[in-house]
């Protein structure tokens, strides 16, 4: 897991714990809750593993151009 992943992880355990010890809810309401908040995780965690994956495509991508580039400039004469 990266940061971001974790982090959202982090969050969604606290809102979890939020909803689960609300007394003032019903179960029901607890259970809707809860269903939101593991569809907004789930979504937030899709987005963030989606520009991680493009965060490392860029970055391939740089590398392969930097080690296949031909140089530019003055070249010994022979």
């Amino acid at each position: 897991m990266t940061t971001s992943t974790l982090q959202i992880q982090q969050d969604l355990d606290r809102t979890l714990e939020g909803i689960r010890s609300n007394r003032g809810l019903s179960e029901e309401a607890k259970r809707r809750y809860i269903t939101e908040a593991y569809e907004k995780a789930q979504a937030d965690y899709r987005a963030a593993v989606e520009t991680q994956e493009q965060e490392i495509q860029e970055r391939s991508q740089k590398a392969e151009k930097a080690l296949f580039e031909i140089p530019t400039g003055t070249s010994p004469t022979i």
